[in-house]
């Protein structure tokens, strides 16, 4: 699912002729990391401009995953950053709680909140693909 929105998103731009790890390369410049208290982890990639992002969230025991790829829009009312999917308009939001110059901690809209740290990102994408490719995916 995860390579299918990427390839949809990149089908008209220059990431078109290349397969789902190189147009995930091309397209996010940051990834983040980090595990809630109820060990599920998270992983937020995005690009340098934080307008286009994918969030997957891994469940504790690796079989079920939530990925959302899409724009990144700020909510007016809260001040929430949202990705929408935009194969299945679902989203994720969450809000900043507190930034540091290695991490960020962000308050996700179902209540859980997740301190994540800069990640390598070639590493952060063969692990997102590994978890699109082997678990569950709802949401």
């Amino acid at each position: 699912k995860l390579i299918d929105q990427i390839n949809a998103y990149a089908a008209g731009g220059e990431t078109a002729e290349m397969n789902g790890e190189e147009a995930l390369k091309a397209l996010f410049t940051v990834a983040l990391a980090g595990a809630d208290e109820a060990e599920n982890t998270y992983w937020f990639l995005f690009d340098d401009e934080l307008t286009f992002g994918a969030f997957v969230i891994l469940s504790a025991d690796y079989t079920q995953s939530v990925n959302v790829v899409g724009e990144i829009t700020s909510r007016d009312e809260d001040g929430a950053l949202v990705i929408t999917d935009e194969s299945t308009n679902s989203y994720i939001a969450f809000t900043v709680v507190e930034e540091g110059e290695d991490y960020l901690t962000v308050q996700i809209e179902d209540g859980n909140q997740v301190t994540m740290i800069n990640y390598d990102l070639d590493e952060a994408i063969e692990t997102v693909i590994g978890i699109d490719e082997t678990t569950e995916i709802i949401g």
